[in-house]
């Protein structure tokens, strides 16, 4: 899926899931399997360029199985009950984290979580690992809760 330059795009799964992509962003589904019962729902997003808000509601039931992941040229965002926000572009990838469990941004060098609303962090080409998760403010951009 693309978006054009001033438009998103909201998908709402029949789960309660949201996602809301900003402007000129390319997006796949990779995964989606919803499962009934202890199976529970697989979900993958494969983000090229852009960005995202996500509110994954049903990270919060701990009755289900749910595994939600955004998988970019630069390192794989991982969800645990949480709202966040994410882009990449050709330059890096961020991820903030807006409300929740927790959320962790991860490549083959290393993976830093994100526990407390309004920290996160980046990683940009060539670098060995995301960069510890701080405070992050202004410094984002994108689609917006």
């Amino acid at each position: 899926m693309n978006t054009g330059a001033k438009a998103r795009l909201e998908i709402r799964f029949h789960d309660g899931n949201v996602i809301t992509f900003g402007e000129n962003t390319d997006v796949s589904i990779a995964e989606f399997h919803h499962g009934e019962g202890d199976e529970g729902t697989h979900a993958t997003l494969k983000l090229l360029d852009g960005a995202f808000h996500a509110i994954v509601a049903n990270l919060l039931d701990t009755r289900r199985k749910m595994d939600f992941k955004v998988q970019t040229p630069l390192g794989v965002i991982g969800v645990r009950g949480t709202r966040f926000w994410g882009q990449h572009d050709n330059q890096f990838v961020q991820v903030l984290l807006l409300s929740g469990k927790g959320v962790y941004l991860e490549n083959e060098q290393g993976r830093v979580d994100m526990t407390q609303a309004g920290i996160g962090t980046d990683v940009k080409p060539g670098e060995a690992r995301p960069h510890k998760a701080e405070k992050m403010g202004q410094k984002t951009r994108g689609p917006g809760p």
